[in-house]
C-alpha cells in the first residue's frame, strides 16, 4: 500500500506496544502492510481507535493484548499471549502439511506439538531427566515438538540450549530450534561467546553474509 516503507515481513508475528496512537499505531500499520500478523499492546482493549479493523483490512491477523509497558507483569503476559498464538500457527501449519500429504495420514505432528507443549507447561521444574523420560528427542515426532515446546515455555535462549544439550537424543536439533526462536524473542539471552565460537568453527561469516544480502536486496528494490 502506498505511503508505507517498503520491506517484507511476511509470515512474521510482531508485538507493538503503545499501539493505540502515534508512533505505535504507525508502526503496527506499517508492519501489517508489510505482511506481518500483529499483536497490539494496548492500555485499554476497548479503545483501539479502529486499529484492529484497519489491520484486518490488510488481510493480516491481529491480536489485541492488555499491555501497559510500565507494568512488567502485563508485558510478560503480552509476550505469553503472542507465544501461544505462535504455537497455534505451528499446529495449523502441521495440520495443513499433513492434510496435503499424499495417501492416508493423521494429524500426528500437530497433535504431538500440542501434547508436548502441554506436558512441559505442567512440569514444575524443567530438568533433563524428567524431560527425557516423557519427550525423548529421537524421532521427528519428538524432536520438533520438544523444540517448539521449550521455545514457548522458556524465556532464555542460553537456558534452553543448556537444557536441551543435557537431554540426550538429537539434542543439537532441539537446541538449535529452541535457541533460535528464544534468541529472536529475547536477544539479551543469547550467549555471545557461544555465538562467536560457533561462527569461528563453522566459518559461516554470517555477519558478512547478512550485509551482502542486505546490499543485494537494496539493489533489487531500487
Amino acid at each position: 500500500m502506498a505511503g508505507y516503507p517498503r520491506f517484507d515481513v511476511v509470515g512474521q508475528v510482531a508485538l507493538v506496544t503503545g499501539a493505540a496512537r502515534g508512533l505505535g499505531r504507525a508502526v503496527a500499520l506499517a508492519l501489517a502492510n508489510a505482511g506481518a500478523d500483529v499483536a497490539l499492546g494496548l492500555r485499554d482493549l476497548s479503545s483501539d481507535a479502529g486499529l484492529v479493523a484497519a489491520i484486518e483490512a490488510t488481510g493480516r491477523k491481529v491480536l489485541p493484548v492488555q499491555c501497559e509497558v510500565g507494568d512488567i507483569g502485563q508485558v510478560h503476559a503480552a509476550v505469553d499471549a503472542v507465544r501461544r498464538t505462535c504455537m497455534t500457527h505451528a499446529e495449523r501449519a502441521a495440520r495443513e502439511a499433513e492434510r496435503r500429504w499424499p495417501g492416508p495420514a493423521t494429524p500426528a505432528m500437530a497433535n504431538a506439538i500440542r501434547e508436548v507443549h502441554d506436558t512441559l507447561a505442567n512440569v514444575t521444574a524443567l530438568r533433563p531427566t524428567e524431560i527425557a523420560a516423557c519427550c525423548f528427542p529421537n524421532q521427528p515426532l519428538t524432536i520438533v515438538p520438544l523444540a517448539l515446546g521449550l521455545a514457548t515455555v522458556m524465556q532464555s535462549a542460553e537456558a534452553a540450549i543448556l537444557l536441551a544439550a543435557n537431554i540426550g537424543g538429537d539434542s543439537d536439533s532441539v537446541a538449535s530450534i529452541a535457541g533460535g526462536i528464544l534468541g529472536a524473542l529475547y536477544p539479551d539471552t543469547v550467549n555471545q561467546q557461544w555465538d562467536e565460537v560457533v561462527e569461528i568453527v563453522n566459518r559461516h561469516h554470517l555477519a558478512a553474509l547478512a550485509n551482502t544480502l542486505a546490499g543485494l536486496r537494496r539493489t533489487m528494490d531500487s
